[in-house]
């Protein structure tokens, strides 16, 4: 019984390729970009502690 359930594990193991490869964003290239200037969030509840951040952030444009 256990040698079964090592054979299947192994064969489980085996057939999930370690080797494929992971998509990049250049894979998939978009139609639409966006235009226009960024608007800053309104900051309230629980994210307003992080607002510096998020401006800082903002600043450099979208990536």
């Amino acid at each position: 019984m256990m040698k079964l359930i090592l054979a299947l594990l192994a064969a489980i193991l085996l057939a999930v390729s370690p080797a494929a490869a992971e998509p990049k964003f250049g894979d998939y290239p978009t139609k639409m970009y966006l235009k226009g200037k960024p608007v800053l969030p309104k900051f309230t509840g629980s994210v307003a502690q992080f607002k510096t951040r998020i401006r800082n952030g903002m600043k450099s444009g979208a990536n």
